[in-house]
């Protein structure tokens, strides 16, 4: 399977279940590494605020009308943004979290965002190059034992701003 068979669309609140269908497909390794704890399931109210987040917005990867894929940012500051993806275990290596990060990234830098951060733990070998294969720049740096990475986002021109 390749992107072009997969499409990105803002999350809608009819999302909240899809999107609890899909963190219950991934293994507890996969949940490890994007919410930073061991578990093997979210409560439904957690899912509710990844998919409809009070200061920022998320993204679903579909594939013949399945929910494969989930990406989210919320508001750090005026200028910055943080992110989080999940992409169900059975479609890693795909590119669905590079179209992901590169949507979200264009969404923000609409809006008037100047970059994204993401935390990531030490093992987690697959997140520099999901940004970089986005066309991104990822900015590295170790904070507490975690990889803490900066997403600069191009300027957008202030004529074209949207409202988020």
């Amino acid at each position: 399977m390749t992107t072009s068979l997969v499409r990105t669309r803002l999350a809608v609140p009819d999302d909240v279940g899809t999107v609890h269908a899909l963190v219950e497909r991934c293994s507890p390794a996969t949940l490890h590494a994007r919410f930073h704890v061991p578990t093997d399931r979210l409560p439904a109210r957690v899912v509710e605020r990844l998919v409809l987040p009070r200061r920022g917005w998320s993204l679903v990867a579909e594939q013949c009308g399945t929910v494969v894929g989930h990406g989210c940012v919320g508001e750090v500051s005026r200028r910055s943004l943080e992110v989080g993806l999940l992409v169900e275990d059975a479609q890693h290596g795909r590119g669905i979290g590079s179209r992901l990060m590169r949507d979200l990234a264009a969404g923000a830098a609409a809006r008037g965002y100047r970059s994204l951060v993401c935390v990531a733990q030490p093992d987690n070998e697959g997140v520099v190059p999901t940004i970089n294969k986005a066309g991104l720049d990822a900015l590295c740096t170790w904070v507490d034992g975690l990889l803490e990475i900066e997403v600069p986002l191009p300027v957008a021109d202030p004529r074209l701003r949207h409202p988020a």
